[in-house]
């Protein structure tokens, strides 16, 4: 589109085209902020504050440590009685997140640890088990399953990973190295895996529309370690939730 087209928009309808281009590319939106002094003077302070807000590290750590650019994560030695656990930062409520996050080192290449979503306290988990392919939800104070809050989908044990002809898989022994991408659409409600950049899996329907969530890792042995794959979620903005949130 050319500036001059682009300088003719409405302030609301110039934001839209300012966020998909966030969405598609983090770099791009920034870019499009440089491309004159009027969109620049019009863009600037949200689009910058949106791509903060998409920035990915890790924040809440329980018996875990945080690598120096807040990518990476590593866990600490014995735990006790206590669960170990990582949370990154507060999601977006509306559209949808995906963000995508590589397995540096898991005890025997077995795949024990989890990878998912938590609620906004830390507290109720949903994660991919990679060992099994399995879906694990866990309460982080009990330090075991029990049933999630009021209006959240369990999915417990639930078979989330499947092949191209629809069999069961697992990632025992095929961990390390392993990318795992998460999306959670915010607007249905539901969390889908993809592994190795196969094809976006649906795991689990149910969750409360515009809930507060949040990454969440678990790595339960010495020199496990993950570390985000992209420093940005990929937050693809959809216009419908934009005008819901504005009513």
């Amino acid at each position: 589109m050319p500036t001059n087209n682009l300088l003719a928009l409405p302030d609301d309808l110039m934001l839209v085209v300012a966020r998909h281009a966030l969405a598609i590319e983090l770099p791009a939106a920034l870019r499009l902020l440089q491309t004159c002094t009027v969109l620049h003077a019009r863009l600037d302070v949200v689009i910058r504050a949106e791509a903060k807000a998409l920035r990915l590290c890790w924040l809440e750590v329980v018996l875990h440590s945080i690598g120096d650019d807040g990518l990476t994560l590593h866990v600490l030695g014995s735990h006790g009685d206590k669960l170990p656990y990582a949370a990154g930062p507060l999601l977006p409520t509306v559209g949808r997140s995906t963000w995508a996050v590589r397995v540096e080192t898991s005890l025997s290449n077995v795949g024990l640890l989890h990878l998912g979503v938590c609620d906004a306290a830390c507290r109720s988990t949903w994660s991919l088990e990679l060992n099994e392919g399995r879906l694990h939800r866990e309460d982080t104070v009990a330090r075991k399953h029990v049933p999630p809050p009021d209006g959240f989908p369990d999915g417990h044990w639930k078979q989330v990973l499947f092949d191209s002809e629809g069999k069961p898989e697992r990632l025992y022994k095929r961990a390390n190295g392993a990318i795992i991408e998460i999306c959670l659409d915010h607007d249905a409600g539901t969390l889908s895996l993809g592994v190795n950049g196969g094809p976006m899996q649906r795991a689990l329907a149910g969750f409360p529309v515009g809930a507060a969530m949040r990454p969440y890792a678990w790595l339960p042995f010495y020199r496990d370690a993950v570390r985000y794959v992209r420093p940005y979620i990929q937050h693809s903005y959809v216009e419908r939730a934009h005008q819901r949130q504005r009513v």
